[in-house]
């Protein structure tokens, strides 16, 4: 019986004539699932199964990288995670021109970071003025690979950066295993 409620909620839902934008957000009506307008705060009309309005928050979000592990340029090895100070510009393409952005966000920031930090020379680590230039340009990096889906970089920080760690590592992928069982 719950699963039926659920389902019933969710057509009439669907079908209902009206999509809400909340204050923080902006919205994009779609007509056959074409984008046809961009929208503001408020209740919205809609033909039920041809028109839709889809609503994307507007307001900053953190999005973190996880604990990662990089060999620098100069042979030694950087553990770090970092956070990245995020909003939506472009409502349209957020919505039609990648798969997920949030998801993206987090991925090409980690992705960026580490492979930026392995090319980057040893000495700009050295001072606090060179590290935040190097932060600077990270950040530029990472902002103009999200701004072609409609998201803007505003701040980027380490949460962690240490290096010179000795890792161990305590789990193993079965598939790198070496067995003699068949």
């Amino acid at each position: 019986m719950g699963e039926f409620l659920s389902t019933l909620i969710n057509v009439l839902n669907y079908a209902w004539p009206f999509r809400e934008v909340e204050g923080w957000e902006r919205g994009v009506y779609t007509v056959f699932g074409k984008p046809w307008k961009q929208v503001g705060a408020g209740r919205w009309p809609v033909v039920p199964y041809f028109m839709d309005v889809r609503a994307v928050s507007m307001v900053p979000a953190v999005v973190q990288t996880p604990l990662q592990f990089v060999t620098l340029a100069s042979g030694t090895t950087a553990s770090f995670s970092a956070s990245a100070v995020v909003h939506v510009e472009d409502v349209q393409k957020a919505i039609f021109e990648v798969d997920d952005y949030r998801e993206t966000t987090q991925e090409l920031a980690s992705a960026i970071l580490a492979q930026e930090l392995a090319e980057a020379k040893a000495d700009r680590f050295e001072t606090a003025i060179k590290r935040r230039n190097l932060m600077s340009e990270l950040q530029a990096a990472l902002d103009q690979q999200t701004s072609i889906y409609g998201v803007r970089v505003t701040a980027l920080r380490f949460n962690n950066f240490s290096t010179n760690l000795r890792i161990y590592r305590l789990v193993q992928d079965s598939a790198t295993l070496q067995t003699a069982s068949w």
